[in-house]
């Protein structure tokens, strides 16, 4: 009777209930009977129990001593402030134990819950063993030190006696278990009985049907343990039920606790017990197991269990924190193993489960596994909507997927609105292994982790601007609101892709990738939001020549960023590929490559050494932009080069230090200096095409496909750019190209549209590099006329990022030298922006009462004739020296004019040269096109008069002056013109 009353003194709150043994009052039910244990009553359950239901509002717990016990309802309800038991933690139970959920005649969930007859709860459904919030369920079974192992050698088919890691007897293993083992073929995993045990040694029946992996081996100088898992799938504890209604219609029964009462604490512990043939397939929350909107509930443990054959989910955790899976083994669940659901599941731990697929083309959801329709595809090991939950150890073979996060949506059901499934960080995600998936392993489908502020139940806290944490800049200063999450030691081998699509602020740190079909798959990216982060650092690409599955291959991604490579390690067949499907022509209307893709690649200790095959790169995969990447190391990741670019890219051959096409590269071109960067305008489209001139592109036009001119400066507009959501972009769509700091480039052909925004390089580049500053000189060109600025990669890159610019990006040199452009070109009445910054000047104003002033934006930051009247923009303009400048109304007068010829953006191969005649009021240099000027002799020597940053120049104080006096009269001498650095125009 000792193991009797630790069950009855468990809790000091049942100890008033009168005990009743169910032995004395079962003459008074049959098996249709509607069973309630009363409060104040302890039922001990020391014989078989067949009724219709059993709800419990007081005590049940189960006798451990009795052997083979069972009970059978079509349903069990654990109601608020009531218990059941069956074992403890001190004193499991030991011998076996059956919960039977029995089948309505005639039963289908899908169409007869609530009506019928059928025994029915409104909230939870039919055929179930369940808890609501409030109440208390405790079982143990007999306890396993672990429910799985590995292969610990290689084994071949018809093997019968096994050699495990660890040993059977420790583990507490018995003769007549069930056990499972996992595919490492890509193919089919096996179950088998054990009928011998001999140490780390079983013998199975029947004999293995294939090869398996296991043990430690040594690839190209790195451990690896492909290794096959053996799970348990036997326990003494069952619930389960009947097997027909499962096979034939997906219809089994389901489990799990139930929010009724947030103000009541709950318990929901099991652990080490098996649930076979679990879950309703197209039902809405009828999972084989279930924590259905429980809150904080740190009693909620499910340990050590082994699921048999479940659909829709294995576990699902829905709207609940805290919970704990722990060690639980999954065989054959269709089609996940693991589930969040709605996207505000927090703070949950989900550790050393191993989740196994019978077959990889069996699990998935198109392998006729489709449930819940509406809500979207749901599959893989372990599928996540909520994704700041801890995952550790876990392990899954065979599945669609071993790891998924789709990262869409604003949240589900109950959350809906509530959360941004996409900008969710994660918790500690570390240790993982996921192998012989059908598709990906680890796979990020679209996941930007942000810095969210979220309440206690997981849901965004909502401000005047909505979820305003959601979004990729931080209000009032748009900083950068990215939050890192880390995904540490994940191991992956015989996937066919490892990675994502769009990742941001997401680091790679220990990824083992060994022999999947692609090592490494990722779309896009962007730069972190905290210095000195790597994209992947002290990580293995490795194809074992002696395994027959896969390769070294990575496909990695293209954009507006720089891609840091840290202390890596790349080995046999493969190569590294890049941008992955970034840019695509057939995306675009004009059949162009999109031209944004222009990422850059810094590689840090980056070991291609061992490679096998004659090319280390590729430039353009899965129709990718194959002119877009530039590679760069500072030490002999690229054996000593500094630089690779796109051997397409042929201008580029005349840069000094620059040779090529190298075959091992890819067909680039080496460089032995690092001064070839991205440069990206963020604009809306100033036609299908721009053009740069400048060094790299002085060569006749390529138009074949894929080059499209590009090789000579034709730009082409990239439709495919998109944003990554919650970002409140102003652009997300520009142009893109290359450039070779400290040189000057004319980008022709624009149009004023609005605003543009240009970004060169990235800051973290150039602090990598340890450059102080970077920049080019441009002259932007439009109708004729030239505006000359200076472009830094220090320009504030608030407001900015790889996806584009918010609505809130101020103007810098460039972009103001652009609007002063679109003044010149189109007359300011008819320039409008919707620039929101603070240097933007409104478009019109009335300077009616000053005096025959007219309103003028140039003068934003001055100049001669402003602020008449004390009204800032309005100028004294068109009269007689010193306001003789032409007003923003008047067309310039001639006194000598000249011709420029240029090609027209979209005359493509058979184009014919056009004319663009062009006017000036001054015979001296001016920013607007000129081929023939007459230059007098200066007056004064500015520099010595006034010191730097300051020039001789002719057009202050004339009409001919494209900046209106911008920096005129320095140090008091008028022909003095301050110059370099915002807000002043580049020193020539």
């Amino acid at each position: 009777m000792k193991n009797l009353l630790c069950v009855f003194l468990f809790s000091g709150a049942w100890a008033a209930r009168a005990t009743v043994l169910w032995s004395s009052i079962k003459g008074k039910y049959n098996s249709n009977s509607e069973v309630t244990v009363p409060k104040g009553e302890e039922w001990i359950l020391d014989e078989n129990m067949d009724v219709g239901t059993l709800t419990i509002k007081g005590g049940f717990s189960w006798h451990i001593a009795k052997r083979n016990i069972e009970l059978r309802a079509f349903y069990v309800l654990v109601d608020r402030e009531g218990s059941f038991n069956l074992g403890s933690e001190n004193d499991p139970m030991e011998l076996d134990a059956t919960i039977f959920i029995k089948t309505p005649s005639n039963w289908d969930p899908r169409k007869s819950e609530g009506w019928d007859n059928f025994p029915y709860h409104p909230s939870i459904g039919s055929r179930f063993f369940a808890g609501v919030g409030g109440s208390s369920v405790e079982i143990y079974g007999r306890t396993l030190s672990r429910t799985w192992t590995l292969l610990s050698e290689d084994h071949s088919k018809s093997d019968s006696i096994l050699k495990l890691k660890h040993d059977a007897d420790e583990m507490n293993w018995r003769v007549g278990d069930k056990i499972a083992i996992a595919t490492t073929n890509r193919g089919s995993s096996s179950e088998h009985t054990i009928t011998e045990i001999n140490n780390n040694r079983v013998t199975v029946d029947p004999p293995l049907p294939r090869n398996y992996m296991g043990g430690v081996k040594q690839v190209y100088g790195v451990a690896v343990e492909k290794a096959a898992e053996v799970i348990n799938l036997s326990r003494n504890v069952k619930i389960t039920g009947d097997t027909d209604t499962f096979h034939s219609m997906k219809q089994g029964w389901h489990t799990g606790a139930f929010w009724e009462d947030e103000t009541l604490d709950t318990t929901h512990i099991i652990k080490f017990a098996e649930l076979d043939h679990c879950g309703q397939n197209d039902v809405l929350g009828r999972y084989c197991f279930h924590f259905h909107r429980m809150g904080h509930c740190p009693n909620c443990i499910y340990e050590g269990n082994a699921i048999y054959n479940s659909v829709q989910a294995g576990f699902t955790i829905h709207g609940s924190h805290f919970t704990k899976l722990h060690r639980n083994v999954l065989w054959n669940p269709k089609s996940v193993g693991i589930y969040t659901e709605d996207g505000n599941e927090m703070n949950n731990t989900i550790s050393e489960n191993a989740i196994i697929c019978e077959d990889i083309m069996k699990c998935g959801w198109s392998r006729g596994n489709e449930w819940q329709s509406q809500n979207g595809l749901k599959e893989g090991g372990i599928y996540f909507q909520g994704m700041t939950n801890d995952l550790i150890g876990n392990r899954v073979a065979g599945m669609e997927h071993g790891f998924w996060s789709p990262g869409s949506g604003n949240g589900r059901g109950f959350a809906s609105g509530k959360t941004c499934n996409t900008h969710q960080p994660f918790g500690r995600f570390e240790d993982n292994v996921w192998h012989d998936n059908q598709r990906f392993g680890i796979y990020l489908d679209h996941q930007y982790s942000r810095d969210l502020e979220r309440d206690e139940e997981a849901h965004v806290v909502k401000t005047a601007h909505g979820m305003e944490s959601c979004n990729a800049f931080t209000r009032p200063d748009g900083k950068d609101n990215g939050f890192v999450s880390v995904i540490k030691n994940d191991f992956n081998y015989h996937n066919m892709f490892v990675g994502g699509y769009s990742i941001g602020d997401i680091e790679f740190d220990g990824l083992l990738s060994v022999n999947n079909l692609n090592n490494g798959y990722w779309k896009r990216s962007k730069n972190f939001a905290e210095p000195g982060r790597y994209h992947v650092k002290n990580s293995f690409f490795l194809a074992d020549p002696n395994d027959g599955i896969g390769s070294a291959t990575t496909l990695f991604p293209g954009g507006s960023f720089t891609f840091k490579m840290k202390d890596t390690k790349y080995a046999g067949s493969g190569k590294l590929e890049v941008p992955q499907h970034c840019g695509i022509y057939f995306h675009n209307p004009h059949n162009k490559f999109g031209s944004t893709c222009a990422v850059q690649y810094l590689f840090e200790n980056v070991d291609f050494t061992e490679l096998r095959g004659d090319q280390i790169f590729h430039f353009g995969p899965s129709d990718g932009n194959p002119m877009s990447p530039t590679f760069i190391a500072s030490d002999n990741s690229i054996d000593g080069h500094k630089q690779v670019i796109s051997g397409r890219l042929d201008g580029f051959l005349k840069v000094p230090n620059c040779s090529g096409p190298v075959k091992k590269y890819g067909n680039g071109i080496v460089c032995e200096g690092q001064n070839i960067r991205r440069l990206t305008i963020f604009s809306p489209s100033m036609g299908d095409e721009i053009k740069i001139s400048g060094p790299g592109y002085d060569v006749s036009p390529n138009w074949d496909h894929p080059v499209g001119g590009t090789n000579a400066g034709h730009i082409w507009y990239d439709h495919s750019h998109g944003s990554s959501g919650h970002v409140d972009h102003k652009y997300t769509k520009g142009y893109g190209m290359h450039v070779v700091l400290g040189e000057t480039y004319r980008i022709s052909d624009l149009q004023w549209k609005d605003d543009i925004f240009f970004q060169l390089s990235d800051p973290e580049l150039a602090d990598a590099l340890g450059n102080a500053d970077e920049y080019v000189k441009l002259e932007l060109e439009m109708d004729g006329f030239v505006e000359s600025c200076r472009l830094s990669v220090r320009e504030s890159r608030d407001w900015h990022n790889a996806d584009g610019v918010g609505k809130e990006a101020e103007l810098s040199e460039c972009s103001l030298a652009f609007r002063t452009l679109g003044y010149l070109a189109t007359g300011t009445h008819k320039t409008t922006t919707t620039t929101k910054a603070p240097t933007t000047p409104p478009p019109t104003g009335d300077c009616s009462k000053c005096g025959g002033a007219e309103w003028d934006v140039r003068c934003e930051h001055g100049g001669v004739g402003c602020s008449a009247c004390g009204v800032k923009y309005c100028r004294f303009c068109g009269g007689s020296p010193p306001y003789d400048i032409a007003c923003p109304t008047q067309a310039p007068t001639t006194t000598s004019s000249s011709t420029a010829t240029t090609t027209s953006s979209s005359s493509g191969p058979s184009s014919t040269a056009t004319t663009k005649s062009t006017t000036s009021t001054t015979t001296q240099t001016t920013t607007t096109i000129k081929t023939t000027t007459t230059t007098k002799e200066p007056e004064y020597d500015c520099n010595q008069a006034c010191g730097g940053n300051t020039f001789y120049d002719e057009r202050c104080w004339t009409s001919s002056d494209p900046h209106g006096g911008l920096g005129c009269n320095a140090c008091n001498k008028p022909k003095c013109r301050i110059c370099g650095g915002s807000p002043y125009i580049a020193c020539p």
